[in-house]
């Protein structure tokens, strides 16, 4: 979808094309949209958040490269090398101030990052399949009055992970712009939009997930019907989330994923939950590190919330089967409605 690059630019361009459809001149949009009356918010429920979910693990971050010790003020056994790095805690010496990262590995807790805020988002259900686009709205904001127009105090303001509905569209200076009410347009770097699509070919299970790169969203469907959708973050720059038609093929309920030792971009993150791998080494799976949906973000796996990535992962048990080759999970289908 958008990178960090173009949704600084697109705050840029909201003003430069401010003057692009003023009130006082005719433009070709309907500011009165009668889907606007029928329909005031999208067809879907929160899936909510199960607070022992997200407190299930204690995470630490490690930002330098640390002596792991066999025990506290004890021998060291290794180290934590420089990176990415993220430990679950095991246990915690309350007296000596010191982590439990394994069996036999302690780190002084002084060095460590403690306060980890798993991400609270969760993505919705579908009641019946929508009959307009809905979204999540990306940034703080308050919609324009028309489209091309800045930011008015006279509609409400909108928190990050609002969920609207799309009622129409106008393009102003070349960039789109969503109808998401009466009076009320938003740039589309602003939006992370939900497209329902037809059943591609070579999608072969009932139950299957379509990842959109472009709108950095994930739905998931039930022969043609839409049942759940939520945001993501895929592969950024060069560690692109590849466009196809994959199958989950391994599932963990909880795993460790580490890259690049020794390189720059050294990652090592302990205990992911719910990870479910279809192309590769490239996997859906829970996030605790960060809540960047919407945006790219990850080195090539599907970033999803640990809610998220819980319903994904309970949801897709029944989608697969055993052959000869081994374990075929739901379809997972890739693509990209637009360029980054």
């Amino acid at each position: 979808m958008k990178s960090l690059l173009m949704i600084l630019f697109s705050l840029l361009v909201t003003g430069v094309f401010a003057q692009g459809c003023p009130p006082q001149t005719h433009c070709n949009f309907d500011a009165t949209n009668p889907h606007i009356a029928n329909q005031p918010v999208p067809p879907v429920y929160g899936i909510g958040f199960d607070r022992s979910l997200l407190e299930e693990y204690e995470y630490v971050r490690v930002r330098e490269d640390l002596s792991i010790y066999d025990a506290p003020d004890g021998e060291v056994v290794g180290s934590t090398g420089l990176g990415f790095t993220f430990y679950s805690v095991e246990e915690i010496d309350e007296t000596e101030n010191w982590v439990r990262i394994g069996e036999d590995q302690w780190l002084p807790a002084e060095t460590l990052e403690t306060e980890i805020k798993v991400s609270r988002f969760a993505g919705v259900g579908f009641y019946h399949p929508p009959s307009i686009p809905m979204g999540w709205i990306l940034f703080h904001l308050h919609a324009a009055e028309y489209p091309g127009g800045e930011p008015s105090a006279n509609n409400p303001f909108l928190y990050r992970f609002t969920r609207i509905n799309i009622y129409g569209q106008q393009d102003v200076g070349g960039y789109t712009w969503y109808q998401i009410g009466e009076n009320q347009w938003v740039h589309q770097f602003n939006v992370a939009k939900v497209s329902p699509i037809v059943r591609p070919a070579g999608v072969v299970t009932d139950r299957w997930i379509a990842i959109d790169l472009y709108e950095q969203t994930l739905t998931a469907y039930e022969g043609n019907n839409p049942v759940f959708a939520t945001l993501i973050s895929s592969g950024m720059g060069m560690w692109p989330t590849r466009e196809g038609n994959f199958r989950i093929y391994l599932r963990f309920p909880v795993t460790k994923m580490s890259g690049s030792e020794g390189e720059i971009d050294y990652y090592y993150l302990q205990d992911i939950p719910y990870t479910m791998y279809f192309d590769g080494d490239i996997a859906l799976h829970g996030t605790y590190w960060h809540e960047a949906f919407g945006f790219r973000k990850s080195h090539g796996c599907v970033n999803l919330s640990v809610t998220d990535a819980k319903w994904l992962f309970d949801w897709t048990r029944s989608a697969g089967s055993y052959t000869n080759s081994g374990y075929q999970g739901a379809s997972v289908y890739v693509y990209s409605t637009g360029s980054f």
